[in-house]
């Protein structure tokens, strides 16, 4: 909370739900369903009692439907802050199937509800999860994916990996063997050891990817 703040809770929803700020009024009535066990009902009116202003009131919103409904696209993104640092500025968007969250100038998240291939924010993909960093530090993550184009690379691949990359140096993993495709990589080093190409281009090269955890480099990209 404020500048003594450790971490960051934005959510972003389009119409299907409503976000309220807390008041000791709707905390009050959500406490009602609290059991005894965990709390009593004197530690509910204490903890009322201490919301007398909207710089007393817990650090979250309250979340609910205009009507009952099966099913609704949401995210909650939460963001580490270091004590003292100025809070970040996120902006969301909610639209084709995706929820993607701008954080300051540089940082993109994303939740990929729908699970076909989506373009937002720089990048392509039909991740579950993505994230993408701008500038000197960048560096990206993708969630299950098959295919995955960013600052400069594209990965494609047969079965879902997930993958993390910064410059040339990353992760990998897949549940399977799978062939995967790097466009915008000369070669393919994994686990300290250059892969054997199954296929290769000018700008691409295609590699046989174990099933398993790997430490990922690209050639061509140091």
């Amino acid at each position: 909370r404020g500048a003594a703040a450790d971490l960051l809770i934005h959510f972003a929803a389009p119409d299907q739900v409503t976000v309220s700020p807390p008041t000791a009024e709707r905390i009050a009535r959500y406490l009602r369903y609290v059991p005894p066990d965990r709390l009593t009902e004197e530690q509910k009116a204490a903890w009322v009692a201490t919301m007398q202003s909207i710089e007393d009131m817990p650090p979250f919103h309250i979340v609910g439907t205009p009507e009952p409904r099966e099913r609704g696209l949401f995210a909650t993104l939460l963001h580490p802050v270091r004590g003292g640092e100025a809070m970040p500025r996120i902006t969301a968007d909610a639209s084709g199937g995706a929820v993607t969250f701008a954080v300051g100038e540089s940082d993109i998240v994303g939740f990929n509800a729908a699970g076909g291939r989506i373009s937002a924010a720089g990048c392509a993909t039909d991740a579950t999860i993505f994230a993408l960093r701008r500038g000197a530090q960048g560096g990206w993550l993708a969630v299950d994916c098959t295919r995955f184009a960013a600052e400069g690379v594209e990965v494609r691949s047969a079965q879902p990996v997930t993958i993390a990359l910064q410059g040339a140096l990353g992760e990998i993993r897949a549940a399977e063997e799978t062939p995967v495709s790097f466009r915008g990589a000369t070669g393919v080093e994994l686990d300290g050891e250059v892969l054997e190409p199954v296929r290769r281009s000018d700008d691409a090269v295609t590699v046989r990817l174990p099933a398993g955890r790997h430490a990922l480099r690209l050639l061509g990209r140091d």
